[in-house]
């Protein structure tokens, strides 16, 4: 009889933990198990876990020290570059490491195990009724569900998940029972005992309720993701989530909220809805600042909060926290895309100082767009841009080149006034060359650049007309003179 209950709760909790796993990682709202379940990954894990435990081994680095370790010291070589913010080891024993050394390991074993000695001097004494062969039972089956559990945290984070928490707590509970009858305690201790399984009870129940609410909000928001794109249903999606985020405290729902109203602003941008899109944007920067809060090192709202506030056409806001996402996460280039995101804020940027008429600011910023493209492309393993990296990156280069021209026909002017027109032609002919390969851009507009070319094709006629040879300059010259950094030099 009492092998026979041994084994079954035993072998319940380990149907219980593995039904469990299984549930997590087909559901929607989590999919770290799903993106770690490559043995590689999570030996990686292990390791750069122990290496931050022996960095502090007596008492770790405080709590959630590895998820927050293993994103600054991103490594690609050990970590797919494709993979969300990782939250814990998968193992359990390295995590309390991690977290709080070798001293904080030692407690936490010590409270697990503080009545082991008493249950097995329990079981092991021969039962004298019904009863006591029934707690025997119990207290010999809480072991293997205790033993399950601990075994598979040496694989998994199972103590990170409420419901086994809470199971764990009644398995240790059933280990503290008493054999004897409650009569022979004094009326005090019956109290207390009472007043700290109330208070238990009471927590646990808060704990069960917010997490189970928090998922049923979840659940909310992917059924109504799957059923409307009306705005209604959009901004269901994304309360939902939040509301998810509140109760649980998981700053990976306030990231998905965030993602989601992006998305959504994006999608009403394109049909034109403006207040549509600005109400979305609005939605997705308190999201995110949400999701900052609750976890400062969280990539990917760090990498979304400056794309939003540029939406919002607030670009100098938006700049530190481009610079601060590209020092921080250019390694994960491929995944969140940094440099990508600044470049085409610096994109921006230039576009809006071109319109004002400040031609010297817009030429540095849409260097640095460029600069930013390329480091994109360094840094992400692209050998070419393509779709949206190559349009911006062409855009780019279009609206330099039409710059550059300016300054090469100012230039090459300038010596022909000075009677160099050997310089002057030269010049000239570069500044032609630039204009050509920024017509796309030029096509269509009413454009003073359009006048401009016109006007320095019949610069370029009239001094041809005199047989004039133009000048051998170097590349590097003519990128100065672009540039603007330097005036022509005229050789008369």
């Amino acid at each position: 009889m009492v092998a026979v209950i041994g084994i079954v709760i035993g072998l319940s909790t380990s149907f219980a933990v593995l039904n469990y796993k299984t549930k997590f990682r087909t559901g929607t709202s989590v999919n770290t198990e799903q993106s770690m379940s490559d043995a590689n990954v999570r030996s990686a894990f292990q390791g750069m876990a122990f290496d931050m435990f022996l960095e502090s081994p007596l008492v770790g680095h405080g709590s959630r020290a590895f998820s927050y370790g293993v994103i600054e010291r991103w490594s690609n070589e050990r970590l797919p570059p494709y993979m969300h913010d990782p939250g814990f080891v998968h193992n359990e024993y390295l995590e309390a490491l991690t977290s709080y050394g070798a001293v904080g390991l030692l407690f936490i074993l010590l409270a697990l195990g503080v009545h082991f000695p008493k249950a097995a001097l329990d079981i092991a004494e021969r039962p004298s009724s019904y009863t006591s062969e029934l707690e025997r039972a119990l207290k010999l089956g809480s072991f293997g569900g205790i033993a399950a559990l601990m075994c598979q945290s040496y694989f998994s984070f199972l103590m990170h998940f409420p419901a086994l928490v809470v199971f764990l707590a009644i398995m240790l509970g059933i280990q503290a029972r008493k054999t004897t009858e409650l009569s022979h305690e004094g009326v005090l201790l019956v109290i207390l005992r009472g007043v700290l399984i109330f208070v238990v009870s009471g927590l646990s129940l808060f704990a069960g309720y917010s997490y189970s609410k928090a998922d049923l909000w979840v659940k909310k928001a992917n059924f109504a993701s799957q059923n409307g794109i009306d705005a209604y249903s959009k901004i269901a999606v994304i309360e939902s989530l939040r509301s998810a985020g509140e109760l649980s405290k998981e700053p990976s729902h306030f990231e998905l909220a965030g993602q989601k109203a992006m998305g959504y602003a994006l999608m009403a941008r394109g049909e034109k809805e403006f207040s549509s899109a600005a109400m979305m944007n609005e939605m997705a920067r308190e999201s995110f600042q949400q999701a900052v809060r609750l976890n400062p090192y969280s990539q990917v709202a760090n990498c979304g909060l400056p794309q939003v506030l540029d939406s919002e056409g607030r670009y100098e806001e938006a700049e530190p926290l481009h610079q601060a996402a590209i020092e921080k996460y250019t390694v994960r280039e491929q995944f969140l895309t940094p440099n990508l995101n600044a470049a085409r804020s610096s994109f921006y940027r230039a576009y809006e100082q071109l319109s004002k008429g400040n031609f010297a600011e817009a030429r540095s910023l849409l260097r640095l767009a460029n600069s930013r493209v390329e480091s994109h492309l360094e840094f992400a393993g692209w050998l070419r841009p393509i779709g949206e990296r190559k349009e911006l990156m062409d855009r780019v280069v279009l609206w330099n080149d039409l710059l550059d021209a300016e300054n090469l026909y100012r230039a090459g002017h300038q010596a022909w006034m000075k009677r160099d027109p050997e310089l002057g032609l030269a010049l000239m002919l570069e500044a032609k060359a630039r204009y050509e390969r920024a017509r796309p851009i030029l096509a269509g507009r009413e454009s003073v650049w359009n006048l401009q070319r016109d006007t320095l094709v019949k610069h370029i006629a009239q001094i041809e007309a005199g047989n004039v040879i133009p000048a051998q300059i170097s590349e590097e010259e003519v990128a100065e003179i672009a540039a603007g950094l330097v005036s022509a030099a005229s050789n008369r």
